[in-house]
């Protein structure tokens, strides 16, 4: 045990654990986030620039003019406001924007999204039983995931996704407690992801919360009289959620109805689909975007532009955490596997005929773009995951039956990024190779 301050300080923390795990979820975001937060930065590149802060501005003069801000007269010949719902007119946040200069206000928003997050996947990962450590492991995970960092230059898809673990928690809780107040906290949950601005989100959050629902129910037989209550509960939270955002979707539905929105071609909706090639960033960082390509493989791999997400990294170190939290029966490891998996489909687009038959049995999904968006929910059961595996590793006897399963996994990941390091070291890519071969230490640590 150490001595000295920091002794006390770590006895303290063992003696008010909240507060351990609050500094806990404060850290990730607190480091992530240092130079904004000092002043040494600013976050401030492609959709910030281009899009949200003009959008902000437009914001701040229609109420300081003395107008309500859902008319923009200053773009072109004019354009909605409230009705855009990427402007974020009623997201209780947006209204900061009055108080403080734009770049601080961006980098309160980001902070406040990671730490809001961190908590919803802390008490996501609690409600499905796991301990405090791996409910940290799982939250921490989550923070840093490149999916979720990767959509912080999108700001409302951004916001919709720090709303998912909270969305997950809620109709978990309301799965066990099936009780009004616990009805009541789902529907408040799901009508501020709506007013968050991403309806992308939005969507994956109610087919979240169905998916939580639907397996808290009684298998095989899921129509007895709780299971019928629980039901009957989730359907009116859905319909508070809506009638509480109404004032958001009512006039975007308004708008995109009057669009090319409403039914955008293949090529336009399958844009940023995931390359099976891509799917190998999951556990080796930059592999696909650091490797020197020809033209014809960049436009192959990005659309012939810069990737829609920055990173899809996941972790290669936490590969034998999710492998070994896959083992966990109990948990509903199973289901969020199978969801990952699901998602990752998804997010491939165009390169499998998932993406195209779920869009062909629900049409309205195609005014929705760019399927990439769906790895958010690949990284969410990822997370959670790796969060259960901390948990069947420290079991003792579970940890002596999968030792080898966890370690082949470990030394497998270690080989593939030893080999992709030396791959993209040979062709030039010193910093891709650098990345896997920090990678490549860490996972090392596991086997």
């Amino acid at each position: 045990m150490p001595g000295g301050a920091l002794g006390h300080a770590y006895e303290w923390l063992r003696a008010h654990p909240r507060a351990a795990v609050a500094a806990a979820l404060l850290i990730a975001p607190a480091f992530l986030l240092r130079d904004a937060i000092l002043g040494l930065g600013a976050l401030y590149q492609r959709d910030i620039h281009l899009y949200w802060h003009p959008e902000a501005e437009a914001f701040v003069r229609s109420v300081a003019a003395g107008s309500w801000p859902v008319w923009e007269r200053t773009f072109g010949f004019g354009q909605p406001l409230l009705a855009n719902s990427s402007a974020q007119v009623l997201y209780p946040l947006t209204w900061l924007n009055l108080l403080i200069r734009p770049w601080w206000y961006y980098t309160v928003f980001v902070l406040f999204h990671l730490v809001l997050s961190a908590a919803g996947m802390y008490v996501a990962c609690r409600r499905l039983e796991c301990s405090r450590m791996a409910a940290i492991a799982g939250a921490v995970l989550w923070t840093a995931c490149g999916p979720f960092l990767s959509f912080t230059i999108l700001w409302h898809h951004f916001a919709g996704a720090a709303w998912l673990p909270w969305v997950l928690a809620a109709a978990l809780h309301l799965g066990a407690a099936r009780t009004s107040r616990a009805a009541l906290g789902l529907a408040l949950v799901l009508a501020a992801q709506v007013l968050a601005g991403s309806f992308d989100m939005a969507v994956m959050g109610g087919a979240t919360a169905a998916a939580a629902i639907l397996w808290r129910l009684s298998w095989p037989r899921p129509w007895q009289a709780p299971d019928r209550r629980l039901l009957v509960a989730a359907a009116g939270a859905a319909a508070l959620a809506v009638g509480l955002s109404a004032a958001q979707w009512m006039p975007t539905m308004e708008l995109a109805l009057r669009s090319g929105r409403r039914a955008l071609p293949r090529e336009t909706r399958t844009y940023w689909s995931v390359h099976p090639i891509s799917v190998a960033d999951l556990v080796l960082p930059g592999f696909s975007a650091t490797a020197p390509v020809s033209a014809n493989a960049k436009k192959a791999l990005f659309e012939d532009r810069e990737p829609f997400l920055a990173s899809l990294y996941l972790g290669l170190p936490a590969m034998s955490l999710v492998a070994a939290g896959l083992l966990d029966r109990r948990r509903g490891a199973a289901v969020l596997g199978a969801a990952g998996g699901a998602a990752l489909l998804v997010a491939l687009g165009r390169h499998t005929p998932v993406y195209e038959a779920i869009v062909s049995v629900l049409p309205p999904l195609q005014a929705f773009r760019y399927p990439v968006k769906a790895m958010v929910v690949v990284a969410l059961c990822w997370c959670i995951l790796a969060g259960m595996g901390v948990d069947v590793l420290r079991r003792r006897g579970a940890r002596h039956r999968h030792a080898s399963l966890v370690r082949g996994v470990a030394f497998g990941a270690v080989l593939l990024a030893a080999l992709g390091a030396a791959g993209l070291a040979r062709a030039g890519a010193d910093r891709g190779a650098r990345h896997l071969a920090m990678a490549a230490v860490m996972a090392a640590r596991l086997s």
